[in-house]
């Protein structure tokens, strides 16, 4: 668990959030549906640039409801972290495709990102 609040924080620093589907997990064969509208109200807040989905079941409920809203989303499957050597394949190809290849390079020792640099 620290590593992912770590990884966590860094992507933070870049300006990435992560934004759980649910909540309250973890779920067991519980729907998604359910989940969508809620998601999508606490979504618009945060006005994202870019929305990268991952889980397929998640891209496979989400993503049709964040194109109908008119919403950035990314148009790569990217698997569940648990593939590891999948997962980097795709989060990457769906950087690129989101024009964000900054975050894909990791940043220098000690240095921080401030709200309005560009990248």
């Amino acid at each position: 668990m620290g590593d992912k609040v770590r990884y966590l924080k860094e992507l933070r620093k870049r300006g990435v959030f992560v934004v759980e589907l649910k909540p309250d997990a973890p779920r067991t064969n519980e729907k998604l549906a359910p989940y969508v509208m809620p998601f999508l109200l606490n979504l618009e807040p945060l006005a994202p640039e870019k929305i990268v989905l991952t889980g397929t079941e998640v891209y496979d409920i989400l993503h049709p409801a964040l194109e109908k809203a008119g919403l950035p989303v990314i148009d790569v499957r990217v698997p569940a972290p648990s593939g590891e050597v999948e997962f980097r394949q795709k989060l990457r190809q769906a950087l690129v495709r989101a024009d964000l290849e900054r975050l894909i390079r990791p940043l220098a020792a000690g240095k921080t990102r401030k709200a309005g640099d560009e990248g």
